[in-house]
């Protein structure tokens, strides 16, 4: 930046170098001028009238020189008396002085202006008349106009070059700073921490000295900035940034350097368990409450960290990328927790983008198939519902497994335009199923989407289907971040006649929580207590219970992962309960369950069908 700016630099010095002259020495030349000038002017006047009677003298007494020096002198002596460095003369053409006024030459230590005027006798010379003047009157008036110049000058040369160029050296460091800090919280920016990060990772492989790097990215974030506005939001984020300078040795660097990501880079850790404990420690303090606009907010903090010790680990990018990983594993496992980077993740990350590609592939070309387990009557045992399962027609993703896929879908913006392929999928095969109720798994991405209500009323519409005939599982996950939001959205498609059940209940924390804020249509016992029933007295109790709190909300049941006689027994001796599990029949594809409604078959018949199916 400082090489950019030197020939603005050196152009004002030589800008305010030439001002300065200029002002230095015009003025006091320009009257030294004007008066040598005035003075010249003056004293050619003089000679001219005195001249013209001397003349007249030359004239009348062609003999003047002998008898009229006395009248000549008297005529030298008619002015008014300027000074006593003012001197007349008439000498002839030989150079002998005829007349001096005065009589005494002065002693002239300033220099002196001389003007002289020919005499002539007839048109022949014979003669000059000569005034000789002192200057000093004139030095020194262009004297005190050079010190007053040279006052003005030096002001001149301050305003013109030592304050622009100190204003410019301002504006230099302040650009500087602008390029390597951030202009919110003051931390260092990606600049600085890239350049400070490369020189660091240098000198420690060159000293063999290890070097970790924080990456942390804060959570719930964005929900101060929609709830409070971008004014707190930008207020916190300088209060986390005062938090991460009062907590972190000077010798550390941190930099923020993405909307709510910030980055430490640690220049002398001992071991990862301490490494850790600075992490939870940060982790702690900027999780704890902030006074935000008047009101409290508070927000968390995941952390990933990588360290480099080899000397192939000894490189920016390595340690950057292995950092970014370790975070987004936190992310991952529940936030608000660090985790160190392990070679691994690196492994994981490049299936992940082949798995990410592997999907975008199979969406583009059409090899998405839909499965569907079927759902029956517990004690009729006659076909009442199905849900429909993803399942891929490519080896590759089919390896992988669904729910890993569905993870990495969810990871990236995938979620949604696979989730729109079933949910269409589902309603133009609902079409053919009678009146089969079909439900589909709602992921917590999709379920946060703000088209979902209008994508399903349009495919409603499209189908001509009832809403009754959809059915969307949700899981506890799905309501966990935002109940407000959720609620209303689970009301906007009750309104539509889609019903709502909630999946895997048992497992979660607060489910019965949600059955008060929520009307469910259906609940289904998660498989992990239809696996003991008839084994264990706790699952016993559970299930009982369950389908028993579900009667009196009104509420209907489904088992999930009944795979025996024994297990379907039990629970038909507690009330009205549908199931699915292998027992009943294992997933199978949309042709085969068509058929199996075509000729409406019981669990016992479907079998067969189910036996050709993939899991």
């Amino acid at each position: 930046m400082q090489k950019e700016w030197s020939v603005f630099i050196s152009l004002a010095r030589w800008v305010s170098i030439a001002f300065t002259l200029i002002v230095a020495v015009l003025p006091p030349a320009g009257v030294f001028y004007a008066g040598y000038t005035r003075l010249e002017a003056e004293l050619l006047g003089e000679l001219e009238l005195k001249g013209s009677f001397v003349r007249e003298i030359i004239n009348l007494d062609p003999e003047y020189w002998t008898f009229n020096d006395i009248r000549i002198s008297e005529i030298l002596s008619r002015t008014k008396k300027r000074d006593q460095f003012h001197c007349l003369s008439v000498t002839e053409t030989s150079g002998s002085v005829v007349a001096q006024y005065p009589e005494t030459e002065p002693v002239f230590v300033w220099p002196v202006l001389m003007v002289e005027k020919s005499l002539d006798d007839y048109a022949h010379e014979v003669g000059k008349l000569s005034i000789t003047h002192s200057l000093k009157f004139v030095y020194l008036k262009a004297i005190l106009t050079a010190a007053l110049s040279s006052v003005l000058a030096l002001i001149l040369f301050w305003f013109l070059k030592v304050l622009p160029l100190r204003l410019m050296k301002e504006s230099l460091n302040e650009i500087a700073y602008l390029a390597t800090h951030d202009s919110l919280t003051g931390l260092a920016n990606r600049t600085q921490f890239d350049d400070r990060l490369t020189s660091t990772l240098e000198k420690s492989r060159a000293r063999k000295s290890p070097v970790a790097v924080f990456t942390l990215d804060l959570d719930r974030f964005k929900d101060v900035n929609d709830t409070l506005g971008h004014a707190a939001g930008d207020h916190l984020l300088i209060e986390v940034a005062n938090r991460l300078k009062a907590n972190i040795p000077k010798s550390d660097l941190p930099a923020r350097i993405g909307g709510d990501e910030f980055v430490v880079l640690v220049q002398r850790p001992v071991d990862e368990t301490a490494l850790i404990e600075r992490a939870k420690h940060l982790i702690e303090e900027i999780s704890k409450p902030y006074l935000v606009s008047g009101q409290v907010a508070s927000i968390g903090a995941s952390i990933g960290i990588s360290v480099a010790r080899e000397p192939e680990e000894f490189d920016p990018i390595r340690i950057m990328r292995g950092a970014d990983l370790a975070l987004y594993r936190a992310k991952n496992e529940g936030r608000g927790i660090c985790r160190m980077f392990r070679e691994e993740m690196e492994f994981q990350q490049k299936q992940t983008r082949s798995v990410e590609c592997a999907l975008r592939s199979a969406l583009t070309d059409d090899r998405f198939q839909l499965y569907y387990q079927p759902q029956f009557d517990a004690k009729s045992r006659r076909l009442v519902g199905a849900e429909a399962l993803l399942r891929f027609d490519d080896t590759f993703l089919t390896n992988i497994g669904t729910q890993q896929c569905i993870s990495i879908a969810e990871s990236t913006d995938l979620i949604i335009p696979v989730s729109k392929w079933v949910l269409e999928t589902a309603c133009r095969h609902a079409t053919l199923l009678d009146q089969l109720q079909i439900a589909v798994n709602v992921s917590p991405n999709l379920f946060r989407w703000q088209g979902l209500t209008d994508f399903v009323q349009e495919r409603l519409t499209a189908y001509k289907l009832d809403g009754s005939r959809l059915e969307f599982e949700i899981t506890e996950k799905v309501l966990i971040d935002d109940v407000d939001t959720a609620v209303q959205t689970l009301c906007d498609l009750q309104r539509l006649g889609v019903g709502i059940a909630m999946d895997d209940f048992g497992t979660g924390y607060s489910s019965l929580g949600y059955l008060r804020q929520f009307p469910f249509d259906k609940i289904k016992i998660d498989r992990a207590f239809i696996k003991d029933i008839g084994a264990s007295r706790e699952a016993d109790a559970i299930v009982k219970a369950i389908i028993a709190m579900s009667d009196a909300l009104g509420m209907k049941i489904v088992a999930e992962g009944v795979e025996t006689e024994q297990q379907l027994q039990l629970i038909q001796r507690e009330g009205n309960v549908d199931v699915q599990g292998y027992y009943f029949g294992r997933p199978m594809l949309f042709g085969q369950i068509l058929q199996v409604m075509a000729n409406d078959q019981t669990s016992d018949e479907v079998e067969k069908w189910a036996a050709s199916a993939v899991s």
